[in-house]
């Protein structure tokens, strides 16, 4: 596939606002790649950093866990306590998906998937932490990748 960028300034729209048109002769998995890593570019999540509050975007995120009654996102350079729970990180983005009743992935941050053992399945992430996906979610897992595989 080969992208030719155009860049156009506009000084009539707003300072805040970035067009962005994605034109091909048709539809492909990797062009909704890139539609969806646009999309996601700029959205973030706040979590509480010792006594200060600090965004983090979707990008950076590994995956949310809870333990102890307490919800925490996981990144590759930290781990962070967030007010939210589970159920609603699900709802945040189409890429949260939940693994397990502990444990929702980010899976645009996963390096690979391991099926070594008969009817489970391990996510391992680009730091080397892994994730095991519950057989209660190996369905749902399975089917997500079915949808996102070239």
């Amino acid at each position: 596939m080969k992208i030719n960028i155009e860049r156009k300034l506009n000084s009539t729209i707003n300072d805040e606002l970035v067009n962005i048109t994605v034109e091909s002769s048709k539809s492909n998995k990797e062009i909704d790649k890139l539609v969806n890593y646009i999309q996601t570019y700029k959205k973030e999540i706040v979590v509480k950093n010792y006594n200060e509050l600090t965004k983090i975007p979707y990008i950076d995120i590994l995956y949310f866990y809870c333990k102890d009654k307490e919800t925490y996102c996981k990144t590759s350079y930290n781990e962070f306590k967030i007010k939210s729970r589970l159920y609603e990180i699900e709802r945040f983005d189409k890429d949260f998906i939940r693994v397990s009743k502990h444990c929702v992935v980010n899976f645009n941050n996963a390096k690979c998937f391991d099926f070594g053992k008969i009817g489970q399945i391990v996510i391992k992430f680009k730091n080397d932490d892994f994730v095991t996906v519950s057989r209660r979610r190996i369905k749902e897992v399975m089917e997500y990748l079915d949808e996102r595989s070239i």
